[in-house]
């Protein structure tokens, strides 16, 4: 991935997609948090 994104550094990478991982997981968060509280 690193290679194909032009990245000279693997710190560059790891930064750039586990933040968009993190927020993929934030969101589904938000989702399932909203779902309970409809049905409490």
């Amino acid at each position: 991935m690193m290679y194909l994104a032009g990245h000279k550094s693997p710190d560059t990478t790891l930064k750039i997609y586990t933040h968009v991982n993190m927020k993929s997981k934030r969101e589904a968060m938000d989702v399932i948090q909203k779902a309970y509280m409809l049905a409490g």
